[in-house]
């Protein structure tokens, strides 16, 4: 077979013999060789364990496995710990033995029904069901499922691993009524569905509105078009004309129904018992002849599902390529990467180069800095054990044996009501809750490492588990030793528990029994040194978002940072915002960790050379382009087949439109007079390109002559090819403002640009990119228009920019944003200076500690970035510095993403723009306008000290 077919078996209500015609079905399939899943999805009134496929000669271990709710709610519970889940299929299938019973029942030779190696398994609903069942069910949440928890990319991970164990077939019993499950069982999980209904008027209703949703243009174009099989069941036999009666009338109320695919026979037995009657009739399936009309109705549906088999693959491939405006052709993740199940980390995962991949598995200690989706937690996740352990099982090969001289990563998020609970005001307690805070992270950290031994390879195969878990059961002062992993997790879970009960209350509670610093995880590697199989590992410890953490909380962990040792076999990697420490000290009176010495420093974004990041994006994107049915199927495989790309000069012509010079030539002699410009005019009407005429304006600006202008030009010398290398693209923004047009931003680099040397902005963009498109091209041309392109990354800007506001002290920093880009959207139109594109600003002046602050969470936001005025560069010399507005804003005012020239502002200047009322804000932009929008003086001297230059990334 070319792919696992999922199939769904639905009925409006009960009692059609739904569950008992998928099981008969299941049989029959795996008969003929076939590999079968059934999936109990009637969550309500599960009942597929009853069958007579598995209500015989189930082992114990089968009967005490977990079952799809669980897999759900322990999903659920690694998440809300920060946690990565990845399914082991294994753990929750039930084997049925059907046909090993009919081997050993026909002992005396008799075995020709049995056909091929098919098998049939089963995902029950839940391990048991009980009032355990019914309260665990009763809390399930299916739209925090989706929401919250991003149920359909796990629904999709599960399905791949469905594919991956080699299945033909999953049948899914899906519950009656339009619920819930309903639509995850036809929606998310299938590509067909039988509709399986009785004849009466209320199943015929319901079974006519569950088509209709099913055919549902939106639900298509979210999920994909699903293959429909109507089933009549149960139909009496005895009643024929009165049969043909009802169904013209079943014809007439549903004029939609093209034809019913089978007719299941009433049959009593299956009225008192769960029976699989093609079994009993297993000696009519090699004469279709003699077959009973049970076993016809069966074998019927049978066929027309095998009968699709052939077609299936190609049948898909025409839906994914005729569809229109589908959801799920959006190959852009819309969620944050911790969301990810390790398949898609891995299929994703680029390596960002710069040796920073290296440096991660180095045993030394890093710190890696960039603002957020910079890729710091995609990297900490490729290096996580829990991603390890996918890629080895996708190789089927030995975890231990693998994992010779490889550092086993334990990544770590911590909440951030999780680590303010360790504060308090009580001035006694300090000191005690910071030991406790350590104690705490120690304990996780315990916990998280022993999950990774046992997740590869198990605890027992690394080590004396017996002699491990007295030593740390001692260490903890617990009387009665851990006698295996589990009873261990419960030991510190109880600790922990302990610790957060005097957190909460600590004049009540017990002060829980303090331990060494850091002490678990070194007796953890100690006892895995006594063993081979670690020899060369260590553990990486990584800590995301670590500015979330207290100065206390940092100090905790720097200590541990700085006391590293290869012979602990412990190691930390910190994964902060940019200028994310709150403090470089340890715990130690006097010692900080310094770079160099304790650490080693790293930076995802700031300073990255422009091509390395279009590079680095530019891999991801092709990443996401090729794993798309629908964009592979139309070799649109990179981002030239992609986007539509746009030159300055197409630009210039866009911005024109028909138009042509006019403007540009009546601004000319408006401000110099016709006498002084006339030369310059003669010359514009020659000269066919727009934006060669527009930089002869910028330079006029600066203070050349117009001959010398002239002679350079049309000669077409290097002084003349240096000009317009070096004002071409800012010569655009003038003429924007010139021709009253919105700067258009397209194509790859344009998006490289904006992104500002972030990765998540840069798929951000994409992602919004996909759904305009959809919606406003009904075609779906491509490559995508330039227009599209433009509209798109407009209203994501305006997005981030709204967004502010949702963040702590998001008003101020909206304002600051907003009256920061209205500034340089001012100079991008004013004619006065040579070069309209400045974005970033120096600060004149000592500034106040208020302003310093605020600026350095403007950094920590992504809101601002740091250009550093010296490599020598002091940490408290801000004067030496610039600051530059992220580039994901610059749309939102038609403002240049490069860094070309930059503002030079006083101190109180900047404390005006982020503290002041509109009054002080109106003098700066008066000031602004007066400066770079008047052409008087424009030859003057003074223009130049304006403006600094600095090094374009061109």
């Amino acid at each position: 077979m070319n792919r696992t077919r999922f199939i769904c078996f639905y009925s409006y209500k009960g009692g059609t013999g739904r569950s008992l015609t998928l099981a008969n079905i299941a049989y029959l399939m795996a008969f003929n060789g076939r590999r079968v899943l059934i999936m109990d999805m009637d969550m309500e009134a599960p009942g597929q364990h009853k069958s007579e496929l598995f209500n015989e000669g189930l082992s114990t271990i089968d009967e005490d496995k977990p079952g799809f709710l669980e897999m759900l709610c322990e999903r659920k519970k690694v998440l809300d710990k920060d946690g990565v889940f990845f399914i082991e299929l294994e753990r929750y299938i039930r084997r049925s033995s059907v046909f090993d019973r009919d081997i050993s029942a026909h002992a005396d030779g008799e075995q020709a029904f049995i056909r091929g190696n098919g098998s049939i398994d089963l995902l029950p609903v839940s391990q048991a069901i009980n009032n355990d069942f019914q309260s665990q069910l009763a809390d399930w949440n299916w739209e925090q499922f989706y929401t919250q928890y991003n149920g359909e990319d796990f629904l999709q991970y599960l399905k791949d691993e469905i594919r991956e164990a080699g299945y033909d077939y999953v049948l899914i019993d899906s519950r009656t009524g339009m619920s819930e499950v309903f639509f995850v069982s036809t929606f998310s999980l299938a590509d067909s569905v039988v509709l399986v209904s009785s004849l009466n008027r209320q199943n015929i209703e319901g079974s006519k509105l569950a088509a209709k949703t099913l055919l549902n243009q939106r639900l298509i174009e979210q999920y994909g078009k699903k293959n429909i099989y109507v089933v009549f069941s149960p139909v009496p036999e005895d009643a024929s004309s009165e049969i043909e009666t009802r169904l013209n009338e079943i014809y007439f109320e549903w004029p939609e129904l093209e034809g019913i695919d089978a007719y299941v026979p009433y049959r009593h037995k299956l009225a008192l018992t769960e029976k699989i009657l093609v079994r009993e009739n297993k000696n009519y399936l090699n004469s279709d002849r003699y077959m009973d009309s049970y076993t016809s109705a069966i074998n019927a549906i049978y066929n027309k599902l095998s009968n699709s088999e052939e077609h299936f693959s190609v049948k898909r491939e025409v839906e994914v390529i005729n569809s229109i405006n589908p959801t799920s052709i959006n190959p852009f993740p819309a969620i944050r990467i911790e969301y990810w199940e390790p398949k898609s980390v891995v299929n994703y995962f680029v390596d960002p180069g710069n040796n920073i991949s290296h440096a991660m598995q180095q045993f030394m200690p890093t710190v890696l800095f960039g603002s957020r989706g910079t890729g710091k937690t995609m990297l900490a996740r490729w290096f996580s054990f829990e991603t390890l352990a996918y890629q080895l099982k996708q190789k089927n090969k030995s975890s231990i044996i693998e994992l010779y001289n490889k550092p086993i990563g334990l990544w770590f998020r911590l909440d951030v009501d999780l680590l303010n609970t360790f504060n308090t005001k009580d001035q006694g307690l300090i000191d005690t809750f910071n030991d406790l805070f350590g104690q705490f992270f120690d304990l996780l950290v315990l916990r998280k490492a022993l999950d990774a031994l046992e997740t590869l390879g198990g605890v027992e195969s690394w080590c004396d588990v017996k002699k491990l878990f007295t030593v740390l059961s001692r260490e903890m002062a617990i009387e009665t030793p851990a006698q295996n992993y589990a009873e261990m997790l419960e030991l510190i879970e109880s600790s922990l528990s302990d610790m957060r009960r005097y957190i909460n209350n600590p004049a009540r509670a017990p002060q829980p029994f303090l331990l060494q610093d850091n002490i678990l995880i070194k007796l953890l590697a100690e006892e895995l040194k006594r063993n081979n199989n670690f020899k060369g590992c260590y553990f990486t410890v990584f800590i995301d978002e670590y500015e979330n953490f207290h100065a206390y909380q940092q100090r905790v962990i720097n200590t541990r940072v700085k006391q590293v040792k290869e012979s602990d076999r412990v190691t930390y990697k910190l994964l902060a915002r940019n200028d994310g420490f709150r403090t470089y000290e340890t715990r130690a009176t006097g010692q900080s960790i310094e770079d160099t010495h304790d650490y080693r420093a790293y930076y995802m974004d700031e300073g990255l050379v422009f091509n390395v990041f279009k590079e680095h994006v530019e891999k991801i994107v092709c990443r996401h382009l090729q794993d798309s049915d629908y964009f592979k199927v139309r070799g649109c495989l990179n981002t030239e087949s992609l986007f539509t790309q746009l030159s300055a000069e197409d630009e210039a012509i866009l911005i024109a439109d028909k138009r042509g010079n006019t403007p540009l030539k009546k601004w000319l002699v408006k401000q110099y007079g016709l006498q002084v410009s006339q030369p310059l005019v003669d010359w514009m009407d020659d000269e066919s390109n727009l934006l060669r005429q527009a930089v002869a304006v910028v330079l006029l600006n600066q203070g050349k002559s117009i001959e010398q202008i002239i002679s350079a030009f049309n000669t077409n010398n290097e002084t003349a090819k240096d000009w317009y290398h070096n004002y071409h693209r800012g010569a655009l923004y003038w003429l924007c403002s010139l021709y009253k047009k919105s700067k258009t931003y397209a194509g790859f680099e344009q998006i490289v640009g904006v992104a500002g040397n972030n990765t998540r902005v840069a798929l951000d963009l994409c992602y919004a990119i996909i759904e305009e498109w959809r919606a406003n091209d009904h075609k779906l041309s491509l490559p995508i228009s330039i227009e599209i392109q433009s509209a798109a990354i407009h209203k994501q800007s305006d997005t981030y920019l709204r967004g502010l506001r949702d963040r702590r002290n998001g008003q101020d920093f909206y304002r600051f944003v907003e009256r920061l880009g209205r500034l340089f959207e001012i100079i991008h139109k004013g004619p006065r200076q040579g070069e309209p594109e400045i974005n970033h600003f120096s600060i004149n002046g000592d500034i106040s500690k208020e302003l310093d602050d605020f600026i350095k969470n403007c950094r920590i936001e992504a809101i601002l970035r740091w250009l550093p005025g010296n490599k020598q560069k002091s940490k408290s010399d801000q004067q030496k510095d610039a600051w530059q507005l992220h580039p994901r804003y610059t749309p939102k005012f038609d403002i240049s993403w490069r860094r070309k020239k930059m503002l030079k502002l006083t101190a109180n200047e900047l404390q005006d723009i982020v503290f002041g009322d509109d009054d002080a804000w109106k003098k700066i932009v008066n000031l602004v306008e007066q400066k770079y929008c008047h052409i008087k003086n424009i030859t003057s001297t003074n223009q130049t000290s304006l403006l600094d230059e600095d090094h374009s990334e061109f």
